[in-house]
Order: structure tokens, then C-alpha cells, then sequence
């Protein structure tokens, strides 16, 4: 008896070829989604647990965040955190995964202290915004202590640990997160910050996909 082998013609194949194509690219947007709110997620613990570390040391410094940049030693904020033991393990706490650098580089590429003058301490739960945090009259829960930043490719491209958002002056708040930038709050709450936020936080300058805007 003679057996015939079937198999799949090229057509055949072809069709297969071309729903397999039409599959992925139905899920690749989903997929690439469900990784981006996965990152987002991310972020926002790692900006808790940093901000955490402010509270710690506020409440160790009678209410003083450690200074943002100090010109003479060259110590960033995240740089005294570490060197006082309140941040330890792994440094990628201190930046948002999904921004140059990506993981820990330097203490100069992290998330973004808010405040006017970097060289000079600033009090965190001060009422007054001469002494405090960029303030508001709503009280801690509207005022920003750190968020995700970026600074412009004038500077340096990609996370920065300043966060300027009174001036236009190259480091922004950086809305990435689905038009959301991640930021601790001086009460202790971590939140993502919409674009119709930014006006009522005191925030006058921020990035949104690469551009800077202004809200006044």
C-alpha cells in the first residue's frame, strides 16, 4: 500500500505566516503598556522608599533635608543619605527606571530634589517659603519634595537631581508616566502628578514627551 505524506503548501503557510504577524502586533501594544505601568510602578515605589529616607533624616535634623548640592564639598543629597547610612543596598531606589540612566550611575543623575536654592538646606515641613520646600497653602500634601526630573541635553539628557519648576532653567519635573511625573510629598504620600496638577503645586515649567511647557 503506498502512503502519501501530506504537508503544508507554501500558501499554507504563508496564511499562518500572516496571522502569527497580525497576532503580535495586536499584542504588542498591550504588552508594551503592561510594561510601562509595571516601570511606573515601579518609580513610584522607589520614590517612596527615598522619600522615606528624607522624613528619617528630617526627623533626625530637627526638620532640615540633607542640602540638594553643596558647592564646597561636591556632596549631592543622595550622596550625604548614603554616606550617613539612611539609604543602603542597592542605589537604584534613587532613579526611575525608565529614564537615562536606567540604573544607578552617579549621584548626580537621580531623582530630582525640588527647590530653589541647591547649595543651602532646606526645611521640610517648614511653613513658610523662604525656609521650606516650594511652598503652598495647602499644606504638605500639595508640597513636592522629589520627583521624577529630567534635565535638557543643555545640561546633561536624561535624570537629574535638581528639579528647578519656578524658572525655566533646564531641570524639569518629567511628566513620562503615562502624562504623569511620579513625586513624594512632604507628608509622606507618593503620587503620580497630572499636567492640571502642576499649576496648583507651585510648579510653573515641566516636560511632557521631551518638550518643555509652562501652565501660567
Amino acid at each position: 500500500m503506498k502512503i502519501t505524506k501530506n504537508g503544508f503548501t507554501l500558501i499554507e503557510l504563508l496564511v499562518v505566516i500572516s496571522i502569527i504577524v497580525i497576532l503580535v502586533s495586536m499584542l504588542l501594544p498591550a504588552l508594551n503598556s503592561a510594561r510601562d505601568r509595571a516601570k511606573a510602578a515601579k518609580c513610584l515605589s522607589n520614590i517612596k522608599q527615598t522619600g522615606m529616607t528624607f522624613s528619617l533624616y528630617a526627623n533626625d535634623w530637627r526638620g532640615w533635608m540633607p542640602a540638594i548640592y553643596i558647592d564646597a564639598s561636591g556632596m549631592y543629597w543622595s550622596q550625604t543619605l548614603v554616606s550617613l547610612r539612611y539609604v543602603t543596598g542597592s542605589y537604584n531606589c534613587l532613579l526611575c527606571p525608565t529614564r537615562s540612566p536606567y540604573t544607578f550611575l552617579d549621584y548626580a543623575h537621580t531623582y530630582g530634589v525640588w527647590g530653589w536654592q541647591y547649595n543651602s538646606q532646606l526645611s521640610m515641613w517648614a511653613t513658610q517659603a523662604t525656609s521650606g520646600i516650594p511652598y503652598t497653602a495647602r499644606g504638605p500634601s500639595s508640597q513636592i519634595v522629589l520627583g521624577d526630573s529630567l534635565a535638557s541635553a543643555a545640561v546633561a539628557a536624561g535624570q537629574m537631581y535638581h528639579i528647578y519648576g519656578r524658572y525655566n532653567s533646564q531641570r524639569f519635573l518629567d511628566l513620562r508616566h503615562n502624562q504623569k511625573g511620579n513625586a513624594f510629598f512632604a507628608d509622606g504620600h507618593g503620587a503620580g502628578v497630572a499636567m492640571r496638577e502642576t499649576n496648583t503645586l507651585g510648579m510653573e515649567y515641566y516636560t511632557l514627551n521631551n518638550v518643555v511647557l509652562q501652565n501660567w
